[in-house]
């Protein structure tokens, strides 16, 4: 785990150069899977996650050993890829999602979802979707916190829509891979066209 001697952080590399520090909230959390077709067989799918910690709402001291702090962990952003070998080559549809959080610790909506932003990889207008959700008032006395009061999903994403899905992703990504450097080192070794990524 990183830091665990209080001095070395551990990183860990996807299988598409992106880098992930291995912090101690994330253990049992998956990184990045993938499906084949058969046993030997060529990459079919797969998909990349990348977490956020959310600030510690409690800590606990503890004596010659860390704090024990509690901490939300939730995907910030999903990174996948679906194999096209329709045309006897191979290529690569891919889709990200990017979503960001109430950050606040003291807000009642602590820790859930505000706005989503669903795109190809290049980002192609005709498959943008972004999600933005409201929350109603808690109802302390019914015990009632996280009640969703609006849901808008948008075919076209604006660019505040964008903006706020992945700028403040940017912010809370933990020294992970941001989806402008997975998309630059896969622009490195693929030329694209619009949906897909053909191997150069």
């Amino acid at each position: 785990m990183s830091d665990d001697n209080n001095t070395t952080q551990v990183n860990l590399t996807d299988s598409q150069g992106g880098t992930h520090e291995d912090l101690n909230q994330l253990a049992g959390q998956t990184l990045e899977s993938t499906s084949y077709l058969g046993n030997g067989g060529p990459v079919d799918h797969s998909t990349i996650t990348s977490y956020w910690v959310f600030p510690a709402t409690a800590t606990r001291t503890r004596s010659g050993l860390p704090d024990l702090t509690a901490n939300t962990v939730q995907p910030v952003e999903t990174w996948s890829r679906q194999a096209l070998t329709d045309n006897g080559t191979t290529t690569w549809r891919i889709i990200e999602t990017d979503t960001s959080y109430d950050a606040t610790t003291t807000d009642s909506d602590f820790g859930l979802p505000t706005v989503q932003y669903s795109h190809t990889v290049p980002a192609a207008a005709a498959y943008e979707r972004c999600t933005t959700t409201t929350y109603a008032a808690p109802n302390t006395s019914a015990n009632l916190v996280g009640l969703v009061a609006s849901c808008e999903q948008r075919r076209v994403a604006t660019a505040s829509c964008v903006e706020a899905a992945q700028g403040v992703r940017r912010l809370h990504l933990y020294k992970l891979v941001t989806a402008e450097l997975i998309g630059e080192a896969i622009y490195n070794n693929y030329a694209i066209t619009p949906m897909n990524f053909d191997p150069g």
